[in-house]
């Protein structure tokens, strides 16, 4: 035990005798077992050095944008995040139902096919459905004397439709498909044939009739000498006998005269002139509608009224300008007013305009009526009236 304990507090040894304390009282060849530990440090001091931990630049992170970072994931802004991400969600469904209903109505169907094709389509002189339908037997009105008449693609011609194996009840069906309304169906007369008629079409009875196009053949002869002269509307019935004067100046109108003839109004006062076609269109020229005059809301038609101060309103639901309408050279100046409520042609100051069947006998000498609120003189004023 004594020798243990003398061990243990001995100083310790160091090869280097340079570096041996003074007054060692333990020479060199003392024996020394060097697996013994070395004598217990003071308290509270470190044996070996001691460092601070130390944080890779990596994982280093600035007191301000820690603190940015812990603002943007604030409540206030995770609910900002939230509203606009579902009006963003909104919008894009909104937007992809609109598509879907405009794009699947389907304006005139191609026969069996299951393909689309708007009305401008139908009867353009090119083929848009997969077998050529839309340009199949197409129907027109032809001339003065408003003969039916039907396109054959075999012949590349239109023919006039033979009175033979036609039926009265024909009549409204075939101006439905052309656009006009059973409601409004005039009749149907009959127009001799004239001699330079080669080729006729004819409602084929073995097939069920449900337009006029699917329903037709061709024939060389029409042994009734008789061809349809189809009325879709009561349209050009004017009291008017007779006219003088120009466009500036002309005559006062007496009621009745033009019951085709509408005052276009903003805010009680007259803009533009336009004329009936159907209980709910009405044409007019398309600089009167562009610019800011295009909403529709801001117009009303007064109808049945010579005078601009009288007549019954009409609002309008829309306006359709030509899409080809150049307002420096004024082509294509027509547009269409769409009211929201059906005229009534009970009045005889109410009454539509015919439009112009292709044929019609055009000459530099043919007389034509204009009316409307114009200018009493050259460089004058509209009437007040």
């Amino acid at each position: 035990m004594d020798t243990f304990d003398r061990s243990y507090n001995r100083p310790p040894y160091y090869d280097n005798n340079g570096y041996q304390p003074e007054h060692n009282i333990y020479d060199s060849q003392s024996p020394y077992n060097i697996y013994q530990p070395y004598p217990i440090p003071p308290p509270n001091v470190s044996p070996v050095p001691q460092y601070l931990p130390q944080v890779t630049p990596h994982q280093s992170v600035a007191a301000n944008q820690q603190a940015k970072s812990e603002t943007w994931c604030s409540p206030s802004r995770q609910k900002i995040i939230f509203i606009v991400a579902a009006i963003i969600i909104l919008v894009i469904i909104a937007a992809v139902l609109c598509w879907y209903f405009l794009t699947s109505r389907c304006e005139k169907k191609c026969g069996a096919s299951s393909t689309c094709v708007r009305s401008s389509q139908w009867c353009d002189g090119a083929d848009d459905c997969p077998n050529g339908e839309d340009e199949t037997y197409c129907v027109r009105l032809y001339g003065k004397s408003f003969v039916l008449q039907a396109y054959s693609p075999a012949r590349s011609e239109w023919l006039s439709v033979c009175f033979d194996d036609w039926n009265q009840v024909y009549g409204p069906m075939v101006c439905q498909s052309m656009g006009y309304k059973r409601s409004s169906y005039n009749g149907s007369l009959l127009e001799p044939v004239t001699a330079d008629l080669d080729g006729f079409a004819s409602v084929n009875t073995s097939v069920s009739f449900t337009k006029l196009y699917t329903s037709i053949r061709t024939r060389d002869y029409c042994p009734s000498r008789k061809v349809i002269s189809l009325r879709c509307i009561d349209c050009g019935q004017s009291t008017k006998q007779a006219t003088s004067g120009r466009i500036v100046g002309g005559t006062a109108a007496k009621s009745g005269d033009w019951p085709w003839q509408v005052s276009l109004q903003i805010g009680q006062s007259h803009v533009c002139g336009g004329s009936i076609v159907t209980p709910e269109w009405i044409v007019t020229a398309a600089h009167c509608v562009e610019g800011n005059y295009a909403s529709a809301r801001v117009w009303t038609v007064y109808a049945g009224s010579i005078l601009k101060s009288g007549g019954v309103p009409y609002s309008v639901e829309r306006v359709i300008s030509h899409p080809n309408y150049d307002s420096e050279t004024k082509n294509n100046d027509i547009a269409l007013m769409k009211l929201k409520t059906n005229l009534s042609f009970t009045s005889s100051n109410i009454k539509p305009v015919c439009l112009p069947n292709a044929g019609m006998p055009w000459t530099q000498t043919q007389p034509c009526w204009i009316s409307g609120w114009g200018y009493t003189y050259q460089g004058g004023r509209h009437p007040v009236s």
